[in-house]
């Protein structure tokens, strides 16, 4: 996908995938990036999920 910004713009293209390379290096070093009121609201949707009946 890197190549379609690339083949538009040179520069672009290659600050994209710089970009893409440091998130990737950023995200290494997270172990979990949800929130205990996320964890808790995720449950919550669980339990309340139910099957749909087909039409």
């Amino acid at each position: 996908m890197i190549e379609y910004f690339t083949k538009a713009d040179e520069d672009y293209g290659k600050r994209i995938k710089e970009g893409i390379a440091k998130v990737g290096e950023m995200e290494k070093d997270i172990k979990h990036t949800s929130s205990a009121a996320t964890d808790v609201a995720t449950d919550k949707e669980k339990r309340m999920g139910h099957e749909a009946d087909p039409y």
